[in-house]
């Protein structure tokens, strides 16, 4: 789809409206586990670079860095106070 998106001449709404769409799938994906992040980062970086020539293929680095930032985000935990008190008291027993 995202390969469509760049070729097609059709109205630019409809472009942008399929380029999304292709961008939300691959995203949805990447986001599932590491390998699928990594194989979808790889392939877009290699979409890229196949298709150098082609006008604004480029702001897919973009797209791939907020991925980025959004996995890793994501695979952070959020503790409570109280759960940051039990962790600390088994590595240091009298905090």
């Amino acid at each position: 789809m995202l390969k469509f998106s760049y070729e097609i001449k059709v109205g630019y709404e409809r472009i942008n409206s399929l380029k999304n769409n292709a961008l939300d799938a691959l995203t949805t994906i990447a986001l599932e586990n590491k390998d699928n992040f990594n194989e979808v980062t790889d392939r877009m970086r290699e979409f890229m670079e196949e298709h150098k020539e082609t006008k604004n293929v480029k702001f897919l680095l973009h797209t791939i860095e907020r991925m980025d930032h959004q996995f890793y985000m994501n695979k952070a935990q959020s503790y409570s106070i109280n759960q940051v008190k039990q962790k600390l008291n088994l590595i240091y027993p009298s905090f």
